[in-house]
């Protein structure tokens, strides 16, 4: 008999151990109830929302006691979603931390209310009564301000004595002009798009999550052309740079069914194929979660590539699965199609969600155990022809899978609803803000945090670099 191991338990218990008797979607319903709170416009509550470590051991802080003490018995079964938001807002009035604002007030003001060192009005700005002498107008959106960091930011250099003299020379609504020429000259530059510059290296955790020598997997060295050459992910590299540039559409992160090749500098091609480097055909391609690198580092040899479904909705999601992070539950789950143990309660915590998330990837074959010289193939038998014989059961796990708790038919349809999501484009432009501005969006920056995301969905139609014009405007970046 097969060792039975709960895969995601000790990940999970690291993360948040002790948690499995919480409501594992609660951060969800948290959100569903609290829908205009700072910390739902910038992401979802951790475990320290609720939940806080003693001497090595997870216990409720005085927030998350409230809720669990309002909480009807459970009889058994977790209470039921109404039930959670009832308690959530039953306690609104309370002050569980003891500060002086109330449970409701904090939340609202994007603190945590179960932290005494939390105050909704910490991140509030102090302004000096005379700014008089200082080199920016300290407080308020300034230009000069806002066109070095773009230089710094954005072309990797201090504006020349030159530079800053015609800029100083502009007034008003031309000074706010240049601010935009400038960042256009920027995003130009191999210092932002070219092979290590910014965009580069923001693909790093989702390309290369781990570290690797230059010559794993092909030479570190060259661009990559046409003509060959390069490491086996410069393919990955090069798609999400193209996709981030030129006003293309960032969901081709997700969605894209061409390849890109790097033919210069800070030139990018697509091509439609890249025979004998990426086999997976063009019908069954999503962009960055099925190039032949990303199928190789995640699937490698295994029957069911959890840990390709979790890399994904990590990367271009913003939830870490084993922080119990982004759990929807799906009723019946996990099956346990290999047997793995994952029935039992602390491992169905995260399966319930992460199985149904892996059950489209299940043709997606990384290192091939027929044929080590063939790799990152789609196999619509993988499972019955390389897997069943020593898995019995697992060929009866199906492509169709759920996402967000919603049904998808196969990791195409996949793909696109987490392209289409709100949470695309909340980790997206996370990525950037914590890139340009060093870190997370505060409680008090979520309002510009939200309205940045949104237009880029909507207005911007999915273009970083409107995001980035839209970025440079705001309070946020302007204001010293």
């Amino acid at each position: 008999m097969r060792p039975r191991v709960c895969l995601l338990a000790v990940g999970a218990a690291l993360a948040c151990p002790g948690l499995a008797a919480a409501k594992p979607s609660a951060p969800t319903l948290f959100c569903e109830t609290y829908p205009d709170a700072p910390l739902c416009q910038t992401g979802r509550p951790a475990c320290a929302f609720c939940h806080s470590k003693v001497d090595g051991a997870v216990e409720w802080n005085p927030y998350g006691e409230q809720v669990r003490r309002a909480l009807p018995p459970a009889g058994g079964g977790e209470p039921g979603d109404a039930a959670f938001a009832a308690a959530l807002r039953a306690i609104e009035a309370s002050d569980a931390d003891g500060d002086g604002e109330s449970n409701g007030d904090e939340i609202r003001g994007g603190s945590a209310p179960g932290d005494p060192a939390s105050r909704s009005a910490a991140g509030a700005r102090e302004c000096p009564g005379d700014a008089g002498g200082l080199a920016y107008r300290v407080c308020q959106y300034d230009p000069p301000y806002v066109y070095r960091k773009v230089m710094l930011d954005f072309c990797g250099r201090s504006p020349s004595f030159e530079e800053r003299q015609a800029f100083g020379a502009r007034a008003g609504a031309a000074q706010r002009a240049a601010l935009h020429e400038a960042l256009d000259g920027c995003l130009k530059t191999p210092f932002w798009r070219g092979r290590d510059g910014a965009v580069w290296r923001l693909a790093h955790p989702k390309v290369r999550p781990a570290s690797f020598g230059e010559n794993d997997y092909g030479d570190e060295g060259g661009a990559g052309g046409e003509g060959g050459g390069g490491a086996l992910y410069d393919d990955d590299y090069a798609l999400f740079v193209y996709t981030q540039i030129d006003g293309h559409d960032a969901r081709d992160l997700l969605l894209a069914r061409y390849f890109v090749r790097q033919t210069g500098p800070t030139d990018y091609a697509r091509v439609d194929e890249l025979p004998g480097q990426q086999n997976i055909p063009a019908e069954r391609r999503a962009g960055m979660i099925t190039t032949a690198w990303f199928l190789i580092f995640n699937n490698m040899f295994t029957a069911l590539p959890r840990t390709a479904a979790a890399q994904a909705y990590r990367s271009y999601l913003g939830y870490d699965i084993a922080k119990q992070e982004g759990l929807y539950p799906v009723s019946d789950e996990p099956v346990d199609y290999d047997d793995k143990g994952l029935r039992a309660p602390t491992c169905a915590v995260c399966h319930s969600t992460l199985d149904p998330l892996t059950y489209p990837f299940r043709n997606y074959d990384g290192v091939s155990a027929d044929d080590l010289e063939r790799f990152g193939r789609y196999l619509p038998d993988r499972l019955e022809s390389l897997y069943e014989g020593a898995i019995p059961g697992v060929s009866l796990t199906p492509e169709a899978g759920y996402l967000f708790g919603q049904p998808v038919a196969d990791l195409t349809a996949w793909a696109r609803a987490a392209a289409d999501s709100d949470a695309f484009a909340i980790a997206l432009v996370r990525d950037y803000w914590q890139l340009l501005l060093g870190a997370p969006p505060a409680p008090d920056e979520a309002a510009a945090f939200e309205g940045l995301w949104r237009s880029f969905r909507g207005p911007r139609g999915y273009s970083v670099e409107g995001m980035l014009h839209d970025l440079i405007d705001t309070e946020v970046y302007g204001v010293p």
